[in-house]
């Protein structure tokens, strides 16, 4: 208690104006200091609390200053934290620049449109805290930003100065102010942070700081997912819209202290008070257990003559108080991802296995014309980091003739990765012909024909199959074997090493209908081999164990494949599968074991 803090440094980020600067702790503390006094901190927080470094009675009841049962409550509160491994202070354009980038909004075709968080911020003059770490054990993992308002500087300066501060006391409480946050919010990941990169909007400088897009987390390796032998598929990547959102409800201030200007002596110095105890409970410091222990100073007003009322942070006359959780403020977590482009496959994305299809026009324009309507519009957009342009060679020996290619069939990239994911992209050779520059990615991303088996295992409906609890219990063994795609009828067919055939059909979008609807057909017919005079009766469907029908799971909102069945094979795993275009039959081998 009377130790001063000595916690190593780990990170340091200075605010635009050059007049704050933030250091974070290996103790999961964040000090503020102002650049023109060195003595002392303007205040020292954590992620939820605020002037952990001045004791008061909290403190000293999580301390142990109670009996045990508060002791253990209290320590609970106040579990230790992980060390802050980054911090990166945001800031926005002002007025002027903000005026610019809307009046040159739309002429350039790489830049990013402004969007309605970062009006708000610019024109509020707000700052985000973007915080790596500095989190307690059992939260969710995540990047944590608090938000703070814009700085403004005293008018004038009153009233004497301490001779022990460097810096006037009118100084000091407007730093304070503007490091008082307006709001928090959060990026939940699923598992824990490395580190994150902002991509900002044009300007590089400002440590990548200023008007951000984009933030990219780069995450440690899932371990409930299939087992990747190589260097890129040991951590994932995530990519977030920036900046959030912004939060319109202040947080609680647990924790904040307030201190008496030197020479007015009628401001108190509120501080937070002792927990009563229930009348079951006696203490050694309490004379009475009925009446429960309080210190001094959070005596009723009543009792106080010519005091004035002590406002007690978190209480019911506290404009936060109703907000007040034990686990800190709540969060908003409307985010928006963008999409990570193939070049940054990694992790849960990373590729198992693939296979390439050509296709005929018709069928090739029914799969993507669901991609051509939305072009611009998608649910989550791709990341917006490009680089360079790129031209057809059309001249150099060996280039390809421009009459033979745009000849050539479409061609489909069928990809399954570690997450259980069957992921499509257009890598027809036509995208690198025309135009010049090209415009156009490679290979071109289709995602609303993605299909997840996750999705599918997550249905009470399967609950009962295998797969479906060992999803529950192991992820990692759930994992794709092959991916077979018919090309007229275009169906897909997925098989897994556990022994399961999961069997998915393109279909286009309802318009007006439901989200979930059945398939028109009933597919369960077409897939399960009726006719079985063809084979002996010693072998009548011993490969089968069981056929559950999934169509109802199927969303109509867009075109893409919707499930059809799951065959759960007696076996084992299938060693060949063939898919045919006639018919609508599928012709299975699986191991004789």
């Amino acid at each position: 208690m009377w130790t001063e803090r000595t916690p190593s440094v780990t990170s340091i980020a200075w605010r635009a104006d050059g007049l704050v600067f933030v250091v974070g702790h290996s103790d999961g503390c964040m000090a503020f200091w102002a650049y023109s006094e060195s003595d002392k901190p303007l205040t020292v927080r954590t992620i939820t609390h605020e002037d952990v470094n001045v004791t008061d009675a909290e403190s000293l009841f999580s301390a142990g200053a109670l009996d045990n049962q508060i002791r253990k409550e209290n320590n609970a509160m106040s579990a230790n934290r992980e060390p802050v491994f980054k911090l990166a202070w945001v800031h926005f354009p002002d007025q002027a620049e903000l005026r610019l980038l809307v009046a040159t909004a739309g002429t350039d075709g790489t830049s990013q449109p402004i969007s309605n968080a970062t009006h708000d911020y610019a024109e509020r003059g707000e700052t985000l805290l973007v915080v790596l770490g500095g989190q307690s054990a059992g939260e969710k993992p995540g990047i944590n930003i608090l938000q703070f308002p814009a700085y403004a500087p005293p008018l004038a300066k009153k009233g004497p100065q301490s001779p022990s501060q460097a810096l006037p006391a009118q100084e000091r409480y407007a730093f304070r102010d503007s490091l008082m946050p307006t709001g928090t919010s959060y990026y939940p990941t699923p598992t824990p942070p490395e580190d994150f990169v902002l991509m900002p909007r044009s300007d590089p400088f400002f440590n990548l700081c200023h008007d951000p897009v984009a933030i990219i987390v780069s995450l440690t390796p899932d371990p409930s997912l299939s087992t990747v032998n190589a260097p890129t598929g040991e951590r994932g990547v995530d990519a977030w819209v920036f900046p959030p959102p912004r939060s319109t409800i202040a947080p609680p201030s647990p924790g904040r202290k307030s201190f008496t200007v030197p020479g007015e002596d009628d401001k108190l110095i509120p501080m937070t008070p002792a927990p009563k105890l229930s009348s079951g409970q006696a203490s050694p410091r309490s004379p009475s257990p009925a009446a429960g222990w309080r210190l001094p100073w959070t005596a009723s007003p009543s009792s106080r003559v010519g005091s004035p009322t002590l406002r007690v942070p978190g209480s019911p006359d506290s404009a936060a108080g109703s907000l007040m959780s034990p686990f800190g403020p709540k969060r908003i977590r409307n985010r928006r991802r963008y999409r990570v482009p193939s070049s940054l496959w990694t992790g849960a994305s990373s590729v198992l296995g693939c296979q390439v299809y050509s296709l005929s026009t018709a069928n090739f324009k029914r799969l993507i014309s669901h991609s051509i309507e939305v072009a611009g519009q998608e649910d989550e957009p791709r990341l917006p980091l490009y680089g360079g342009a790129a031209a057809p060679d059309l001249q150099s020996h060996g280039a390809p003739d421009v009459k033979v290619s745009k000849l050539e069939s479409y061609r489909i990239l069928a990809t399954y990765h570690a997450d259980a994911t069957v992921r499509f992209w257009d890598v027809s050779p036509h995208l690198l012909l025309l135009p010049t520059p090209l415009r156009f990615e490679y290979p071109g991303p289709l995602p609303h024909l993605t299909i997840s088996i996750p999705e599918y295992l997550k249905a009470l409906d399967v609950a009962h199959l295998p797969l479906a609890k060992l999803w529950q219990t192991d992820k990692s063994a759930v994992r794709i074997k092959s991916v077979h795609l018919a090309r007229e009828a275009l169906e897909c067919v997925i098989t897994m090493v556990t022994g399961e055939v999961i069997v998915t059909k393109f279909g286009e979008a309802k318009r007006g209908a439901n989200d979930v609807e059945e398939l028109d057909e009933s597919p369960i017919d077409s897939y399960f081999p009726n006719n079985t005079a063809e084979m002996p009766s010693a072998n009548k469907q011993e490969w089968i164990e069981e056929v559950t029908e999934i169509g109802h799971l199927a969303k109509w909102k867009h075109d893409g494949f919707k499930p059809v069945a799951i065959f759960t094979l007696k076996r084992g795993e299938a060693i060949a599968c063939a898919v045919s275009d006639i018919g609508e039959h599928h012709s299975l081998l699986q191991n004789s074991r």
